[in-house]
């Protein structure tokens, strides 16, 4: 990476550290990581403005768990009502917990991954403007590795998530991604000398594209369509070059051009024959975990739901990633729901099913 590089880059990180009104106690790593020219003083005075969160305290358990069931599309009135609380304890509790402290827990408990890592994005609606939630996702596990919320999806924007990455997990092995080119500007900055792919199938799914639009024949637009399958599932890499040679034969002019301008021109890093599916998996559930809302009205309220959503995925699928003498790991969702959620009111989940059986569950 050359000088005017890593200044570009630390202009750009630094650009987000003046916008933070705080900054955690983990932060500080970070900043000494991505500027290894700063030593941090032992005397310095610690940062006191957060309070730690301690999840151990039975109370704060019960907050996360309403985090949870909260980002699992159990509305706050339920919950209010399943906890024996009012509403708007109920939204206080969420924003006391979901803070940008219990990122930080989540992100030191994380010490185990596979070195495999699938980078995408997905956008949300929020206040009336698009917004996009980058996330880093273990390619092996499916276990989301970082996530953080931009308001543009350019190449500064990528570079700065990557950025983070680095600070935070090191040199990956390997990286899958799709086709972006603001992140693949950002990959080459960042991660220059890292192994990567392409995802299979974004490429697929856009020759399916150009041949529906330039083969009208049937009987060749099915063969065609037989061929693009081949390029990208056969078992031999010299077998999927030569489906894909044959296509540019019997395709015609404009699918050969999108041959060789998407496939052939970057074919090294598809000859792996990957996909993006980790991370598309996970924008899923985000997608999922926003959807049905009546609006998100800031990013606040998104940054909220996003912690929420990684620490549910942390307590069900995360913990061979979590360090043994994490806190996280002691906490038992069964065992908290059981102590503080009012099981007499849960029969009002089950207000539209048959009485009888209501009353029998009684």
């Amino acid at each position: 990476m050359s000088q005017e590089e890593v200044s570009i880059d630390a202009q750009v990180y630094l650009k987000e550290l003046f916008g933070m009104a705080t900054f955690p106690p983990a932060k500080k790593k970070e900043i000494v990581q991505v500027f290894p020219e700063v030593k941090a003083k032992e005397d310095a005075p610690a940062n006191t403005s957060a309070k730690p969160i301690d999840v151990s305290r039975p109370t704060i358990q019960k907050k996360l768990l309403v985090l949870v069931l909260y980002v699992c599309h159990v509305s706050q009135e339920m919950l209010a009502l399943l906890c024996g609380a009012g509403k708007t304890s109920i939204h206080n509790w969420i924003y006391d917990v979901s803070t940008d402290e219990l990122r930080w827990i989540i992100l030191s408990a994380i010490t185990c991954w596979s070195g495999k890592v699938s980078f995408d994005e997905t956008w949300l609606w929020i206040n009336e403007s698009w917004h996009f939630a980058l996330c880093a996702v273990d390619a092996v596990t499916g276990f989301p590795l970082l996530i953080e919320l931009y308001p543009s999806l350019d190449e500064a924007s990528w570079t700065l998530f990557l950025l983070h990455f680095k600070a935070l997990y090191g040199m990956p092995k390997f990286i899958i991604s799709d086709g972006s080119r603001s992140l693949a500007a950002a990959r080459q900055r960042v991660f220059k000398h890292v192994r990567f792919q392409l995802c299979k199938f974004h490429k697929l799914k856009n020759l399916m594209k150009q041949i529906r639009r330039h083969v009208q024949e049937t009987t060749c637009r099915i063969r065609c369509f037989r061929l693009t399958r081949h390029i990208f599932s056969n078992t031999s890499v010299s077998s999927r070059k030569y489906a894909a040679k044959t296509l540019q034969k019997l395709a015609g002019k404009q699918v050969s051009s999108s041959i060789d301008g998407h496939i052939l021109k970057c074919w090294r890093t598809l000859t792996m024959s990957l996909t993006n599916n980790a991370s598309e998996r996970f924008n899923r559930k985000i997608e999922k975990c926003f959807s049905g809302r009546y609006g998100i009205p800031s990013t606040e309220s998104a940054e909220v739901l996003l912690r929420g959503l990684w620490l549910k995925e942390l307590l069900l699928n995360g913990q061979k990633h979590l360090d043994a003498t994490s806190e996280l790991t002691s906490i038992d969702l069964s065992r908290i729901c059981q102590e503080h959620l009012d099981t007499s009111q849960i029969l009002h989940f089950f207000h539209n099913s048959d009485p009888s059986r209501i009353e029998k569950l009684g």
